[in-house]
């Protein structure tokens, strides 16, 4: 698992979400033309686990092909 740090982000109720950051993992490699890379996106308070039966060889989201983003 990495981070990246957001920041404070400004919602749109004008509310302020102090040191806010992003929860992600990768798999795969992303290729030379770099147009390989899936950005899965998880169920807010959800996280990479309950992706893992759509990767792996053979399945919907091969890392052998693709740089996949959760």
């Amino acid at each position: 698992m990495r981070f990246y740090k957001l920041g404070d982000v400004v919602l749109e109720s004008k509310e302020i979400l102090p040191g806010a950051r992003l929860r992600f993992t990768s798999v795969g490699s992303l290729n030379k033309a770099r147009d390989n890379a899936i950005l899965v996106l998880t169920h807010f308070g959800g996280s990479h686990l309950d992706n893992q039966h759509l990767i792996g060889p053979n399945k919907a989201l091969d890392p052998a092909q693709y740089f996949i983003v959760i």
